[in-house]
């Protein structure tokens, strides 16, 4: 028996088979390893070039039917027990090839039930000595709760599969690690903004997080699109995973990446040749080599398996509806599978997917080129090794070249200027009239009419308040305890790193609002119709709480637990 190492040795046959050898040889310490009942030796397969009659023929002039017939069936299912795939390098140009090769390949393969080990993970019988690109979410998360930041931004692109499964990962994991997460998705093939009111309110009801899901078209409107999109939030900490194509067109596209973003990226987008000044990537520390010896050491661990089966072990000698229905295809190579996946070392472990998971990561930072900022490591301070416990990041922190060379950016940028919207709603908000707006500031104590029986001193500071009409506007002052709490807020909060200071101007509506049904469903009017439409940033008053606009229209602060009286489910609600 055999292990075949079928290897895509380009122009580089003699070194690439040296540095194949030295490899097995370093794992197995011999050339053949002598079972009890068995021999396996290994089998070194060219993939790059196969005969074809007296002449040899590249891959790119033969159909998938000729690989299938003169390689697989031929060459690498010849008595094999495990086929081990290994490109040593890649190149642009090439890849789709080897892709299309592998594709094949592996496909082949599955019908007789041999353990394959390569980096893909598409068939029911590939083993993945790398870990799966989602895993990086792992490294990101680390490196968030390092950095101290919690509000961030994650984009991906819509369609893509790696893409989804790190979203997927990072969302299962967030709330260990405390992160709170804003996802934006880019879409390559249409613009779709659909339903962002329904899937906010189910993600309230789930008691996630999440504040918005947005669809963007990569098209020659992304750069006003994008930039649209992120200044509706307030997170300084963009987390991307894209392919290196698409990172291009999201960082060309992105206007605030000469801001004070922190861009957190996955190894592929950190190729991008636009990469922003400061970002942040992961790399895997594993080389092509380093994962054959990984794949060697899996395979070794799991040949106790075939001397314990204690009964004769037949694999596939080639193609064929007999060698599909064997007891190798059926039964054997099946167990052996399972025996590679469940391999367990000090460095070398598996997922349920049979993905490896036990992978160090070098963290880099961007500036005119990457340098190595810390790393993630499965070995922990001691020698220990954190296989079930976590990982240990190694970060240096001050030697992090931020963006624009300056200072380490603050989590969360507010707005410095709110829109405000009330109602006159004393004691809350007192509302008087005055000719000009600019003698609101020279008001001190005013005298408000509630009623002819009902005249009540207001003491200052007074606002200016205008109520927009049709074709006119009324000019109004404001104060009262409302005012109050919004100019409190607005001042700068002493000892500490994020500066909540702003701005504000206030106008006056006639109502706080109500829920109605239009013609394009449910409508707000008044004041949270204003927040909204995007009238409006801030709405302040002696507002209440009922199931209607809990229901359609606002997210109140999630904290807040709403009480109702059962027999009036459709008043106020505290």
């Amino acid at each position: 028996m055999q292990a075949n190492i079928y290897v895509d040795l380009e122009k580089s046959l003699a070194f690439s088979v040296i540095g194949v050898q030295t490899a097995y040889w370093e794992i197995f310490e011999t050339t053949s390893t002598q079972l009890a009942n068995y021999t396996v030796v290994a089998d070194y397969i060219d993939g790059g070039i196969f005969p074809v009659g007296d002449a040899h023929c590249s891959f790119s002039s033969a159909n998938r039917l000729q690989l299938t017939d003169e390689v697989v069936c031929e060459q690498v299912i010849n008595r094999s027990i495990a086929v081990v795939i290994y490109a040593p390098s890649l190149h642009r140009e090439t890849q789709p090839e080897y892709l299309s090769r592998v594709s094949s390949t592996a496909y082949a393969l599955g019908f007789y039930s041999i353990p394959t080990i390569g980096v893909m993970k598409i068939y029911p019988t590939f083993v993945r000595p790398t870990p799966s690109y989602a895993d990086e979410s792992f490294v990101f998360l680390n490196l968030l709760r390092r950095l101290d930041y919690r509000q961030v931004v994650v984009v991906s692109m819509k369609g893509d599969r790696n893409g989804e499964q790190f979203v997927e990962l990072f969302e299962k994991k967030r709330k260990k690690y405390k992160i709170h997460k804003l996802q934006t998705r880019l879409d390559l093939c249409m613009y779709v903004q659909k339903n962002i009111r329904d899937q906010h309110l189910r993600s309230r009801r789930a008691k996630n997080p999440v504040q918005s899901y947005i669809e963007l078209e990569i098209n020659d409107s992304l750069n006003s699109s994008l930039a649209i999109r992120f200044e509706e939030f307030t997170s300084n900490i963009v987390v991307l995973y894209a392919t290196k194509p698409h990172a291009i067109m999201i960082f060309s596209a992105a206007e605030m990446t000469g801001k004070q973003k922190v861009w957190i990226v996955n190894e592929d987008a950190s190729k991008a040749s636009n990469v922003p000044d400061g970002a942040i990537a992961s790399r895997l520390s594993q080389t092509p080599l380093s994962a054959l010896r990984s794949s060697f050491a899996s395979i070794k661990s799991s040949l106790e398996f075939l001397d314990s089966l204690g009964e004769t072990v037949n694999p596939p000698s080639g193609c064929g509806k007999d060698a599909v229905h064997s007891k190798w295809a059926t039964d054997h190579g099946l167990q052996l599978l399972k025996a590679i996946c469940s391999t367990s070392t000090s460095k070398i472990t598996f997922n349920e997917r049979c993905e490896r998971i036990s992978v160090d990561y070098d963290i880099l930072n961007y500036n005119e080129g990457y340098k190595e900022v810390g790393a993630l490591s499965i070995e922990n301070i001691d020698g220990t090794y954190l296989l079930q416990n976590g990982a240990h990041l190694r970060l240096t922190e001050d030697s992090i070249h931020w963006t624009g060379g300056g200072q380490k950016p603050l989590e969360i940028t507010l707005p410095k200027h709110l829109r405000a919207v009330t109602i006159l709603d004393p004691p809350f908000i007192y509302t008087t009239p005055i000719i000009s707006l600019a003698e609101c500031k020279n008001l001190g104590t005013v005298s408000v009419e509630l009623s002819p029986v009902n005249i009540i001193r207001v003491e200052g500071p007074w606002y200016p308040c205008p109520k927009y009409g049709l074709n006119y506007t009324y000019h109004y002052c404001c104060a009262g305890y409302a005012i109050d709490l919004l100019s409190n807020l607005s001042l700068p909060e002493p000892n500490t790193t994020i500066d909540t200071s702003f701005t504000f101007s206030l106008h006056l509506n006639e109502s706080y609002g109500a829920v109605t049904l239009g013609e394009k469903g449910y409508v707000l009017s008044g004041a949270l119709g204003e927040l909204d439409s995007d009238q409006a940033d801030i709405a302040i008053g002696g507002m209440t709480i009922n199931p209607e606009r809990e229901k359609f229209a606002i997210d109140f602060i999630a904290l807040l637990r709403s009480c109702c009286d059962r027999e009036r489910p459709l008043l106020t609600c505290w």
